[in-house]
């Protein structure tokens, strides 16, 4: 368990790995500090921002393939193409209106692949080496720094560690 009192503490890795020709064996977790919270918070924000931009666009570019769908088929039916066409954009739009948008929840692993890159000092990318069972004793460590109920910038709730003993 992290001292809470301590603004840092080295770890050894269980399973030391190497990145860009440099052998990692050892990892300095960092205290969090309001700003790298605010920061990592506003980073995950303008990500969600994007992703929800992205589902815009390709909410609008299935809306435009429905309506040329629709005019082929009126084109090929000798139906009124321009009309079939406005019928299922307005559909589609209307479809679009009803539903929420709604997010693929952001990936745990993601979060603590954040929370360890700006709260140690590994390089940026380097805990894709990573062995799974460090990746999950730093999360924690880093976790413990936070006191229980409070929620991470970019994690669920924490909840106080039960007793192992």
């Amino acid at each position: 368990m992290a001292d809470k009192r301590k603004t840092q503490q080295t770890v050894d890795l269980a399973f030391p790995f190497t990145w860009e020709g440099q052998t990692i064996s050892q990892v300095t977790i960092f205290r969090p500090k309001m700003k790298t919270l605010r920061k990592i918070e506003r980073e995950a924000k303008a990500e969600i921002a994007d992703a929800e931009k992205d589902k815009h666009i390709s909410d609008w570019e299935a809306a435009v393939a429905i309506a040329v769908n629709a005019a082929v088929e009126a084109v090929d039916a000798n139906e009124d193409a321009e009309r079939a066409a406005r019928l299922a954009v307005a559909e589609a739009v209307q479809s679009h209106r009803a539903q929420p948008v709604v997010l693929d929840e952001t990936d745990d692993y993601e979060d603590s692949v954040k929370m360890i890159e700006y709260l140690s000092d590994l390089p940026k990318g380097s805990t894709d080496e990573m062995d799974l069972e460090d990746f999950t004793m730093l999360s924690e460590k880093i976790g413990d720094f936070f006191p229980a109920g409070v929620v991470p910038a970019t994690g669920d709730t924490s909840s106080p560690k039960q007793p192992t003993g």
